[in-house]
């Protein structure tokens, strides 16, 4: 065994040591790079407020500051914050490292600023750690409890939670092949986004429209610069799963998404809302359990409380009451009612409100290009990547008929399961051909 011992070690110590062996038959030089480590003066990270402690809880606001430090370390580390939790929807922004060399020793701060917008929770757990190439050399971690205050009643927490458990139903319950009802999957296994564009204005009487890049930017105000947007998109374009989306997102608290900022959505499905004038008997009777003690009064005040409101109505194109005036729905549009809250209007473009249009943002959805069709397969067909997915889609693109129709994502939703499951059965080879399965497949959907 070959080794380098040193004693009396001091920070000069540390460098490049040769060790030097000869054994009269063999010989060599063997290299060791010596670091001097100085554990720090507290042997965890030192938050700011925390009193030297390793755990403790901070009374905090939801956008607020965060301070730990490292003293009298050697070598330097990086330090991080984040959530202990990785499903905790908290944003960490504005990072301000800092180090500073006393004698051979570093002192380390990281403060960062932070964003938590979750509604019902008022406790969450961060951590800072040492990170990055010599993090490994110590273990140095510190985690806090963020106690913020709780603005909103007990009333309005559980109105959220009711309207978590129905949206679950909602999300938990799409189905890829509709004549197929017994096979149902939650939306964010299935959902794969197409191509997104927004109204950017009107040239020689053309609308003028430009790509968005997710539709996680439908909310943001860009999109919603009036906070009235019709999404319109042809029949199987995806209006409905997209809005499913956005309600998993929210329910979910994903930190990236457009939704987590929001405080409540308002999720109705137009066509179940004939005769019901009222917005607010509307979620009272098609979202709230029959048994709940809110009223349509409380409902009125606790969305006046909110400081974040999306509401989404969803198939205008279905909407038995589309030419009343008396409607909370149709006052809503005109920003006679919820001025302060964002709503999105889903319908096919032949059903477009034309009072409603020219006050409002647009968006319409133009489809699955070849990389959302080859997406789907990977993500909700085959589940893996490589030779099935090449497969399935030679078989698409060699049909003469589908290779045309898949650009409607219904479509090729229904035929990417098929061939999946029968690779030999799809063969269309005009269009006549393919009437039968386009009016079951039409039937089925109209049922919904």
């Amino acid at each position: 065994m070959r080794a380098v011992f040193l004693y009396r070690t001091r920070c000069r110590t540390q460098g490049l040591y040769a060790c030097v062996y000869d054994n009269g038959v063999s010989g060599g030089i063997v290299l060791y790079d010596v670091i001097v480590m100085v554990d720090p003066t507290s042997v965890f990270p030192v938050i700011d407020g925390c009193n030297h402690q390793q755990y403790c809880v901070l009374e905090k606001q939801p956008q607020d500051v965060l301070t730990c430090s490292v003293l009298g370390i050697r070598p330097k580390v990086a330090l991080e914050w984040r959530a202990f939790r990785e499903e905790t929807a908290i944003d960490f922004t504005q990072h301000q490292f800092t180090v500073t060399q006393m004698g051979d020793l570093y002192d380390i701060s990281l403060t960062v600023n932070f964003d938590f917008t979750q509604t019902t929770q008022n406790r969450v757990t961060v951590e800072c750690r040492a990170v990055g190439e010599n993090a490994e050399l110590f273990s140095l971690s510190t985690k806090v409890d963020l106690l913020f205050p709780n603005d909103y009643s007990e009333k309005a927490e559980r109105f959220i939670e009711h309207l978590k458990s129905k949206y679950e139903i909602f999300y938990d319950s799409v189905q890829p092949i509709p004549y197929i009802k017994d096979r149902m999957y939650c939306v964010d296994k299935v959902f794969v986004e197409g191509g997104i564009e927004y109204m950017t204005g009107i040239s020689g009487g053309q609308a003028q429209w430009d790509k968005l890049l997710s539709y996680q930017k439908l909310v943001n105000e860009n999109c919603l610069k009036t906070k009235r947007q019709i999404l319109e998109g042809e029949p199987g374009y995806g209006k409905s799963t997209l809005t499913l989306q956005l309600l998993y997102d929210w329910c979910k608290s994903h930190s990236k998404t457009s939704s987590r900022g929001v405080n409540v959505i308002i999720y109705l499905r137009l066509r179940q809302l004939g005769g019901v004038v009222s917005i607010f008997s509307a979620i009272r009777q098609v979202i709230l359990p029959r048994d709940s003690d809110i009223s349509e009064e409380d409902i009125k005040e606790i969305l006046n409380q909110m400081r974040i409101v999306l509401v989404l109505l969803d198939g205008f194109d279905e909407y038995p009451d589309q030419e009343s005036t008396e409607t909370d729905i149709y006052h809503i549009m005109k920003k006679n009612m919820f001025q302060g809250f964002n709503v999105i209007l889903t319908t096919r473009p032949s059903c477009v409100p034309t009072c409603f249009a020219p006050h409002s943002d647009r968006v319409r959805l133009t489809g699955f290009g070849e990389k959302a069709r080859r997406k789907y397969v990977e993500k909700a067909v085959v589940g893996t990547y490589g030779e099935a997915v090449d497969r399935i889609m030679r078989k698409l693109e060699e049909n003469p008929v589908l290779d045309d129709l898949c650009q409607v994502p219904l479509f090729f939703v229904m035929f990417a399961h098929m061939t999946y499951e029968n690779e030999h059965s799809l063969t269309f080879n005009s269009v006549t051909s393919f009437f039968p399965v386009y009016d079951i497949l039409f039937s089925q959907s109209h049922e919904k």
